[in-house]
């Protein structure tokens, strides 16, 4: 079988090292600089579009809940870009980690797992970017058929973009860019760094079936075969269960407080959908977009929630592996190997975004109450 991370990921990983991040055989300065370029042009939408938050004095709320959904999100991709520019080192040893011999599948079934895992990443990625693509076509190319040269994004600028032809279109197509740059970086991280932990679900589903898998062989002649056989397995799914946690420490030392930013900008996002939704008819223009991106949003926090759900329910699950083998059947030594197993996988494997919110159906609920209190708030104010 090719490279699980090849297999999984080739296209976002392609996407990548072309924008500059993702350290490649062929990564050289220059990449580094138009690394750091790209990023400077998001970020400078996204500091136009907040200054036309502050300057300009009259506008509709509607308009206004808008700008800061898309400052929001936009703001929290730009972090969680960070480390793509700044710590390349350790997010490509992140990725590169299922490189390992411990993590080759080994026979049909084990392959059978992995293939399952690679297709679900790929799906995902298929779907982020359907969803992306169609939705920056649709809003960067609507201006064009407007006669009253209307920007896709209503940003602040130091001088009339109205003022001729050529001037609209050179702002026009500076917005574009800028919008496509994040739409397409957006649309390929959460699938990247959501695709991860699938693959460390599929890790431990592999392991649950390797101890499992003793049970089924040996459970009738496990007196009369040689031990060696079964602790040198043992062995090896301590190394590969050990080899997992690890994965997670890294995961978490470089994605953590991409996901905390996610979090709250899909948190204030959804709140000001919400209030949005109320104050508008669904027949509206306004009213499709809010409903839009409130379920956009929604899918995006699932999407972290659902995964991380099931990384913590699969480790739980080691527990009931172990515990219906034949362990009764085996000596002392084999048991305390088993032992080893035991005590590790007590430890729930939770990822947390900012060391602090647990990626769990717990956490997407909450944040949906978060978000009506948030309503409330706004309501208010309003």
């Amino acid at each position: 079988m090719k490279n699980i991370i090849t297999e999984s990921f080739n296209t976002i990983l392609t996407l990548f090292c072309y924008f500059g991040l993702y350290r490649s055989e062929n990564h050289t300065k220059m990449r580094k600089i138009w690394s750091l370029v790209l990023y400077f042009l998001g970020v400078t939408l996204i500091v136009l579009t907040s200054s036309k938050l502050f300057v300009k004095q009259s506008e509709e709320f509607t308009q206004t809940n808008h700008m800061i959904i898309f400052v929001a999100d936009a703001t929290a991709l730009c972090i969680k870009m960070l480390p793509f520019l700044f710590n390349q080192g350790g997010i490509k040893k992140c990725i590169d980690y299922f490189d390992d011999q411990y993590f080759v599948p080994k026979n049909d079934e084990e392959a059978t797992i992995t293939e399952e895992c690679v297709r679900v990443c790929k799906r995902n990625f298929r779907a982020f970017a359907f969803v992306a693509i169609l939705a920056d076509v649709w809003w960067n190319i609507a201006p064009i058929f407007d006669n009253e040269y209307n920007l896709p994004l209503d940003i602040w600028l130091p001088y009339d973009p109205k003022s001729g032809p050529v001037t609209f279109y050179v702002t026009y197509i500076f917005t574009v860019t800028g919008m496509f740059y994040l739409g397409l970086i957006g649309s390929s991280l959460d699938p990247l760094t959501v695709g991860l932990v699938c693959h460390a679900t599929c890790q431990i589903k592999i392991l649950k079936y390797n101890l499992g898998k003793e049970k089924m062989e040996n459970q009738s002649i496990y007196s009369l075969i040689n031990h060696e056989d079964v602790i040198k397995t043992l062995k090896e799914c301590i190394a590969h269960h050990n080899k997992i946690l690890g994965f997670v420490v890294e995961y978490e030392n470089c994605f953590t407080w991409c996901m905390f930013s996610q979090m709250a900008a899909i948190t204030i996002g959804l709140g000001f959908c919400c209030i949005g939704i109320t104050m508008v008819s669904f027949t509206d223009s306004y009213g499709l977009i809010f409903v839009a991106c409130y379920l956009i949003l929604c899918s995006q926090l699932l999407f972290y929630c659902h995964y991380g759900m099931l990384l913590y329910n699969e480790n739980e699950g080691l527990l009931n592996a172990i515990f219906t083998s034949s362990w009764y059947h085996y000596d002392i030594r084999t048991r305390k190997m088993l032992l080893i197993i035991t005590e590790r996988s007590k430890i729930p494997i939770v990822l947390s975004a900012g060391r602090v919110i647990k990626l769990n159906y717990e956490t997407f609920i909450s944040t949906l109450k978060t978000t009506y209190s948030l309503i409330a708030l706004l309501k208010n104010f309003k």
